[in-house]
């Protein structure tokens, strides 16, 4: 098996299962000696801010000296980004030869009638990636919900951490914010710790609470009060918390908020015996970046990249867009059927007064760009659908001119492969 068809292999799995349970999950691990149980782990659930938080924490911990693995979902540019260590994607080879070995027990509960999932199969994958390279903590990401996500199987971590919850996923994790808040809260486990975002919403944060009391846990509430923003732009931001100032590369007032709750999961993992110094805190702050997630790909021309797919992400990039002096703001959108894309075009419209709408490559849960297209021309006196990715850059980047700004959103999918596009239609450096 070489790397194509290693990846090809995990791709054949269906995504999610038609049972909820970690049953299989447990099983498969068992087979593999359990090797989530020799790691640490600081284990990341939420709706929107999970990626960025993840990295932020990665980023410090790594500072602070230790070997870090960071598992993420979804990956941007590579499928290899889901696992890293110190940074560092996992290497080809090692991957193909976890894939075989992975495999073998994959194959043998088949053969007692259980099937698992793609995600389960990388989340084993990055738990014995992790564990043979002896990782000192992990900063888990949780894929979808909570409670039955693969990546709850392991016992309680050093710190969990809830990030921003909002409606999403409402077919699978339920139609109202304290169902939803109830999935992600499922990563809080007997006796453990967590921190939740500064400003989650109190119908949410009364779930995450009532989850503590019942499980004897401690949710960290940060004071969003005690934020203190003294700079924010498209460049990133500096603040001051707990009477210390802090700079940010992540563009955006929600990324200085999930910062804050970053800082306090730090606080807890120092508790918990780890050797954090507040220097590599504000190191790791200050040089967390990942892709999508306001990415300016190119200044000239403003060319700006950002996962945004549900209407709580879509508002917040449209309050980022508020400080981008350029004019006219042209957004490339792409959404999935199963999102409320109606919320996210409405938001991102307020601030580009142009959409040109595209599908979303090769996923069965894509929405038509001329559906988005109507969509769009409720919110938006200028609208146009495109099929092919490499033309609506050209006809945004002419609208834009010199003094205006591309921003492609509405989908991490979408994002990847437009990324390859533009990189290519400027000749950028991959």
């Amino acid at each position: 098996m070489n790397y194509a068809e290693a990846e090809a292999y995990i791709h054949s799995f269906t995504r999610f299962g038609s049972q909820l349970g970690l049953d299989r999950m447990r099983k498969l691990l068992d087979l593999l000696g359990n090797p989530q149980d020799k790691l640490k782990f600081i284990h990341i659930a939420g709706t929107n801010g999970k990626g960025s938080t993840t990295k932020m924490s990665a980023t410090i911990l790594q500072e602070a000296g230790y070997r870090v693995g960071m598992y993420i979902s979804p990956f941007v540019v590579d499928f290899r980004e889901r696992f890293q260590i110190n940074g560092k994607m996992i290497e080809r080879s090692e991957f193909t030869s976890l894939v075989e070995e992975v495999d073998v027990q994959v194959r043998t509960l088949a053969e007692q009638g259980d099937y698992v999932t793609e995600f389960e199969v990388i989340t084993a994958i990055a738990f014995l990636y992790f564990e043979r390279w002896g990782c000192d903590i992990v900063a888990l990401e949780v894929g979808l919900g909570g409670t039955y996500d693969a990546t709850n199987v392991i016992r309680s971590p050093e710190c969990a951490v809830i990030t921003s919850i909002s409606m999403d996923h409402v077919e699978i994790l339920g139609d109202t914010l304290a169902k939803i808040a109830g999935e992600k809260a499922g990563i809080i486990k007997q006796g453990g710790q967590a921190v939740t975002y500064p400003k989650q919403e109190p119908e949410a944060l009364a779930v995450l609470l009532e989850r503590c009391a019942k499980v004897g846990g401690r949710l960290v509430c940060p004071n969003a009060a005690a934020v203190e923003i003294l700079r924010l732009d498209v460049l990133g931001s500096q603040f001051r918390y707990a009477e210390e100032e802090y700079c940010l590369k992540l563009a955006g007032e929600h990324q200085v908020y999930n910062a804050v709750a970053v800082i306090e999961a730090m606080a807890v993992l120092r508790e918990r015996g780890f050797r954090i110094p507040e220097e590599a805190v504000k190191n790791g702050l200050k040089k967390a970046v990942f892709p999508a997630r306001f990415e300016i790909m190119s200044q000239q021309p403003l060319i700006i990249v950002d996962g945004a797919h549900n209407r709580q992400a879509a508002e917040s990039l449209a309050d980022t867009l508020k400080h981008l002096d350029a004019s006219p703001k042209v957004a490339i959108m792409g959404m999935m059927s199963d999102k409320d894309y109606e919320s996210a075009v409405s938001s991102v419209a307020g601030q580009c007064p142009v959409i040109l709408t595209v599908p979303v490559e090769w996923n069965p849960r894509a929405l038509t760009a001329e559906a988005l297209a109507e969509c769009a021309s409720r919110h938006c006196g200028r609208v146009k659908a495109f099929r092919d990715y490499g033309e609506a850059l050209e006809q945004a980047l002419e609208i834009a001119g010199e003094t205006g700004a591309v921003i492609v959103c509405g989908s991490f999918y979408m994002a990847s492969d437009m990324r390859k596009v533009i990189r290519d239609y400027l000749l950028l450096p991959n």
